[in-house]
């Protein structure tokens, strides 16, 4: 049955837990930028009290349940991403609309589909249903990693720069957005909730509080981009129009929840149609949070965690406000659910953002959901500063993006976690950062399985790192977008540029995969279809 999605947000109160006591303040980091996760020297962690545990070997990575035959699939997309562009580091990826236009118009959309559904869609996509979906993350499940289901539906804003996003995804979201069109997307993210599975993967995962299943969401798939805009713009008028601030804090006004915030948006001259929006956007949100909660409940397993993912900038501080919210009405210390924020390191104003919204759990009571990643939309974020003569909110440098990603997670998530004042999923792609996270997890005595921690790639990327944590014992995920293959294909797209990065310096994956099938071809090891 579709849920009920008219709430009026106004009159509802979300009130935080019982208030704890505040952590002692952290200095704050140099803010990092949106670069490419080169390899680089990690931040040290502190030194442990006993002898750590070894890191896990990723220099002998375990490649779980795959076949030979996806393993050279993997090789070949892999080895194909990397052809081309500038000396060969961004290749295939940063040219991927491009081309895929150009192909469909010479050789039309079944032909295309076909070809992209056995190669590129097979390596980076989990299918084209929620079953599908499910399916593939059983077979990772077997080697001992969970897949976050992650239904690949977003949206852009009127105001995206050309060539960031492809106009048709904007369909159905001009300013007076389909509501129909996001109560389906709603009722489809209600179902990858309800398929999500909390189950233990080993006798450690049960011995450490039970399986933690997760979900994502992209709120641009949920509401109108161009209102979720303009509330940002509402919300940093009352916060002193700091919008060249990037937004490094919550306005006060927003300190009493979702009905404070939809007051909050009111007085900074939201429209009243967008009012509306805005009440049917949380609705739809908040439903899906409180499904994932009663989930979580009714399992029986370790708990249920559900992702807010990221947007461009001039979208985010909504987002933000009402991922704010939605924490400090669910993460209750000891609840089995909670809702995990991502914060862009890419982004100057993140340190600061971060280093506020831990304060503010630590006074009001709830546990900080965290997903750190470097981040995405950097040349559409530096093209919109440059056309409307603002400071780029992006770092200036890569290395500086790495020392804040580092920090972040080193020194004030990994202890937040050990402490019980954080949830953290180490979002990256880079080994040197998880290397340095799992050694922070060593020096403050968390077990590989400890339910606070946990590590995720994108699907068909860095599967040496992911397939190794989980055999290692860590809790390890694959997010494992999926849907028709036409919106898909414009996820992959998407993703393709914001890491073309690391699809471009794939040198360590193939050479490691060109190891494992010549031992499987050559010296008799598993094979397989």
């Amino acid at each position: 049955m579709a849920p009920a999605l008219s709430l009026n947000l106004r009159s509802l109160s979300l009130q935080p837990p019982a208030r704890r006591s505040e952590p002692a303040a952290e200095e704050e980091h140099q803010p990092s930028e949106p670069a490419a996760e080169e390899e680089h020297q990690p931040v040290a962690a502190a030194t442990p009290s006993r002898p750590p545990p070894p890191l896990p070997d990723f220099n002998r990575p375990a490649w779980g349940a795959a076949s030979t035959a996806d393993l050279a699939r993997s090789w070949g997309v892999l080895a194909a991403c990397t052809v081309g562009g500038r000396g060969g580091r961004y290749g295939l990826a940063a040219h991927a609309d491009t081309l895929l236009a150009k192909a469909t118009s010479l050789f039309g959309p079944r032909l295309v589909d076909a070809g992209v559904r056995a190669t590129f869609a097979r390596v980076f996509c989990a299918g084209e249903s929620l079953e599908e979906a499910v399916a593939r993350e059983k077979v990772l499940q077997a080697a001992g990693v969970r897949g976050i289901l992650n239904y690949a539906a977003e949206a852009a804003t009127s105001s995206s720069p050309a060539g960031d996003s492809s106009p048709h995804l904007a369909a159905g979201c001009s300013a007076s957005p389909s509501d129909d069109a996001a109560d389906s997307r709603t009722r489809t993210f209600l179902a990858a909730v309800g398929a999500t599975d909390t189950r233990p993967l080993s006798p450690a995962e049960a011995a450490a509080g039970g399986g933690i299943g997760v979900t994502a969401i992209k709120a641009t798939a949920l509401g109108c981009p161009d209102m979720l805009e303009r509330a940002s713009a509402a919300l940093l008028a009352g916060h002193g129009g700091r919008e060249r601030d990037r937004w490094a804090g919550l306005p006060p006004a927003t300190h009493g929840g979702l009905p404070a915030l939809a007051h909050a948006l009111e007085a900074g001259g939201l429209s009243r149609d967008d009012l509306a929006a805005w009440d049917g956007f949380v609705g739809r949100v908040a439903s899906i949070a409180d499904a994932a909660a009663a989930h979580a409940a009714l399992t029986g397993g370790g708990g249920m965690r559900l992702i807010l993912d990221a947007e461009q900038s001039w979208v985010q501080p909504a987002v933000d406000a009402l991922a704010v919210a939605l924490m400090a009405a669910h993460n209750a210390p000891g609840s089995p659910f909670a809702v995990l924020q991502t914060y862009q390191h890419n982004l100057a104003a993140t340190p600061a953002r971060l280093a506020a919204d831990a304060a503010r759990a630590g006074r009001e009571g709830w546990v900080l959901g965290a997903k750190p990643v470097r981040g995405a939309y950097l040349l559409a974020e530096r093209a919109r500063a440059a056309a409307a003569g603002l400071p780029d909110p992006t770092c200036p440098t890569a290395a500086t993006t790495h020392a804040a990603y580092d920090a972040a997670v080193v020194e004030r998530l990994v202890p937040a976690a050990a402490a019980g004042a954080a949830h953290l999923l180490v979002a990256t792609h880079n080994t040197a950062s998880v290397e340095a996270a799992v050694g922070a997890m060593a020096a403050a005595g968390l077990a590989p399985s400890t339910p606070a921690i946990a590590f995720g790639q994108l699907c068909g990327m860095r599967d040496f790192l992911t397939f190794t944590l989980g055999a290692a014992g860590y809790r390890a995920y694959k997010i494992l977008p999926y849907g028709p293959l036409r919106e898909t294909l414009l996820y992959l797209t998407r993703r393709a540029q914001e890491n073309a990065d690391v699809l471009g310096n794939v040198g360590v994956d193939l050479a490691l995969l060109r190891a494992e099938l010549a031992g499987r071809v050559f010296g008799g090891g598993r094979k397989g279809a």
